[in-house]
């Protein structure tokens, strides 16, 4: 799986080839067939460790007992290096040349299956934060969880994957809000 995400990471989906990914791991192309079924599924499999990896960074934080405020950084630098860990697979799914739609409907279900998992941990984290009174409760957790996936994927798409110099303004946005409290109301 590391090899392929080297390639996948390096190169347009329809160039990679199985032999490449065999050659790479050193292994037999034959070896390779006998644990994913196809290109689509090894690329599937590559991707969702990466969502599973990050699902299980927010479980760690959200189950520390630190201040909720703290635990928004954690959880975006958690989010941060996991994206830079993955940045290139990241970067190609984004770009629209993955294969996500076109894939087989047992593989897009897994897909929709991590992205879910993904909401969910995010939404069990948030609340967490509303039963402590840092969250707005008069807004759902999930559409709470929604927006901040939306600001990261946002925040990725057209400035780049997020760093520690977007994770600040990014946690302000989200604890605060981007209203300006000392600029005076309309009636």
């Amino acid at each position: 799986m590391r090899a392929a995400e080297r390639l996948f990471s390096r190169r347009r989906f329809h160039e990679v080839k199985m032999d490449d990914v065999a050659r790479l791991a050193r292994v037999g192309k034959g070896t390779i067939y006998r644990y994913f079924e196809s290109k689509d599924d090894l690329f599937m499999k590559v991707l969702l460790s990466g969502t599973h990896e990050l699902c299980e960074a927010i479980r760690r934080t959200s189950a520390q007992r630190i201040p909720f405020p703290q635990q928004v950084e954690v959880v975006l630098s958690d989010v941060s290096r996991t994206t830079m860990k993955h940045r290139r697979l990241f970067r190609l799914v984004h770009s629209g040349e993955a294969p996500m739609l076109s894939v087989s409907p047992a593989l897009r279900a897994q897909w929709c299956e991590s992205r879910r998992e993904l909401l969910d941990a995010l939404t069990s984290w948030i609340s967490r934060g509303v039963a402590e009174g840092h969250i707005r409760a008069d807004i759902s957790p999930e559409i709470i969880a929604t927006g901040l996936l939306g600001m990261l994927r946002g925040v990725t798409i057209h400035r780049g994957l997020p760093g520690q110099d977007t994770i600040r303004p990014i946690m302000a946005l989200f604890l605060e809000g981007a209203v300006n409290s000392a600029a005076p109301r309309r009636p």
